[in-house]
């Protein structure tokens, strides 16, 4: 739903989602199910949106989904708080990415990593992907989204690549927070499939086409 859909819309989309929610349970966590009706979602995206649990319960309003107070959006599925979170699969992994609750900090935030082999999870948690020593955020930017480039989409011989952007909040000349600049990077994995620690780069080549079948990556 865009920031321009008028309301007619954002309620023909509400009912066309693959998830459900229901009263949220004694115990404060949400219980998640697929709609009754096939629709257009295939199994596999009605399993993966039960999987997260990173629905907030909301209630709409004609301007806003406002969030239930006090439900992070991790709620039920992880072992601690986190938000702005990412899913994408690579080779027969799952995974999942999410810093802590920091709120359009300038300092940024670490990166959470769990993985799966099944969307629903059991996850293992793996090494933080932007935490340094101290404890502070070595790229100084609150993880924005996870863009997955799937194999051969850069050509026929180029491997899959995962963009993984980052928000540098107060960084607009400005001040204008929608003006604020953006931190990408590709991420790199571990033979054992974790996530490499971050680091700067002011900037990075993504090998397309003849590059990729020349064997560089």
């Amino acid at each position: 739903v865009s920031t321009q859909s008028t309301w007619g819309a954002v309620r023909r989309e509400l009912a066309s989602c693959t998830t459900m929610i229901t009263p949220i349970a004694a115990d404060g966590r949400l219980e998640l199910s697929a709609p009754r009706s096939k629709r257009r979602a295939s199994s596999h995206q009605r399993r993966t949106a039960l999987a997260f649990r990173l629905v907030v319960a909301s209630r709409v309003t004609t301007r806003f989904f406002l969030p239930t107070p006090h439900l992070p959006c991790t709620a039920g599925y992880f072992p601690h708080r986190g938000e702005a979170p990412a899913m994408f699969k690579r080779g027969s992994t799952y995974y999942v990415l999410f810093g802590r609750e920091c709120c359009f900090c300038p300092a940024g935030s670490d990166v959470s990593v769990f993985t799966a082999a099944a969307p629903l999870g059991p996850y293992t948690e793996r090494p933080n992907a932007n935490l340094a020593p101290a404890g502070d955020a070595v790229v100084r930017a609150q993880q924005a989204f996870v863009l997955s480039v799937p194999a051969g989409a850069l050509g026929a011989a180029c491997p899959a690549v995962f963009l993984w952007m980052g928000d540098l909040w107060h960084s607009a000349p400005d001040g204008l927070k929608g003006h604020d600049h953006q931190f990408w990077a590709p991420l790199a994995f571990a033979p054992d499939g974790a996530v490499e620690p971050l680091r700067w780069v002011d900037d990075f080549t993504v090998p397309m086409g003849d590059a990729c079948a020349a064997g560089q990556r």
